[in-house]
């Protein structure tokens, strides 16, 4: 393992520049007028593997979970909070600032926008590379429905 690298902990990559316009043209909170936030700079976003998300969710971190109703009634990490990628903007306050938290898609393009977007905003958020396919595919726990 490399020096200085915790297990689980995936290299960050820089997230996909934003697309004018995504989110509904959204500043950075705080940043109206100041060019912060519609910046086409990519953002470092670090990634986990899902069994470090295991790890971490058994510890009580928060997962938000961006796809769509559908799929999320299909199948989700337990525990994970719906918040589709188009409301993520108006959704930002919902989510908790006071720790890490983790966002996951289907296959990790979905959630690093959310993530990229988050971090933006001051929050610590941190995608789940492989998504929820890779969730299942490790055979983890996955509830159905629409609760959490």
């Amino acid at each position: 393992m490399a020096r200085g690298r915790r297990p689980g902990l995936v290299a960050a990559r820089p997230g996909p520049p934003p697309i004018p316009g995504a989110f509904g043209g959204v500043p950075a909170r705080g940043t109206e007028g100041a060019g912060r936030g519609t910046s086409l700079e990519a953002m470092e976003v670090p990634e986990i593997d899902v069994a470090e998300l295991a790890k971490r969710r058994s510890e009580g971190a928060p997962v938000i979970d961006v796809r769509e109703p559908d799929e999320y009634d299909a199948g989700h990490v337990p525990g994970a909070r719906l918040v589709p990628l188009t409301t993520v903007p108006e959704r930002v306050d919902e989510v908790p600032t006071d720790q890490p938290v983790y966002v996951i898609c289907a296959k990790g393009g979905r959630s690093l926008r959310a993530a990229e977007f988050y971090r933006s905003q001051g929050i610590e958020a941190i995608n789940v590379a492989g998504g929820t396919s890779a969730w299942i595919e490790a055979g983890q726990p996955v509830n159905t429905g629409m609760d959490p």
